[in-house]
C-alpha cells in the first residue's frame, strides 16, 4: 500500500478517537471510575477513582490509544461530562508578603 493511504487513514482514525474523549468526562469501569483530567496530542492525564465525587487521587498519564482500548475492553460507560475540568479551575493567588 502507498504510505499516503495508510497515513491518511491513521490520521482520520486518530481524529475520530480524539473526539470520543473530552476533558472532564467520568467513565464507569468494573472496579471504579476514570476521570479525564487533560488531553494532549498523544497522552491523557486521568485519575482512577473509587467513588465519582472524590477528586483526591494521583493523576496518571497513558497513551490515548491504550486508554481507548482499555475503555472498550472493560465496556466502560460514560457517566458524566463536567463543564470545567480539574486543570482549568481557577485557583486563588496567595498575596505576596
Amino acid at each position: 500500500m502507498p504510505p499516503e493511504v495508510s497515513v491518511g487513514y491513521m490520521q482520520s482514525a486518530d481524529t475520530d478517537q480524539l473526539h470520543q474523549l473530552r476533558e472532564g468526562q467520568l467513565w464507569k469501569v468494573e472496579h471504579g471510575f476514570i476521570f479525564i483530567v487533560e488531553l494532549g496530542r498523544r497522552l491523557v492525564h486521568y485519575k482512577m477513582l473509587r467513588r465519582p465525587g472524590v477528586r483526591t487521587a494521583v493523576t496518571q498519564m497513558i497513551r490515548i490509544e491504550a486508554l481507548l482500548n482499555y475503555l472498550c475492553q472493560s465496556e466502560a460507560q460514560l457517566v458524566a461530562t463536567e463543564l470545567l475540568a480539574v486543570s482549568s479551575v481557577a485557583r486563588p493567588i496567595a498575596a505576596a508578603a
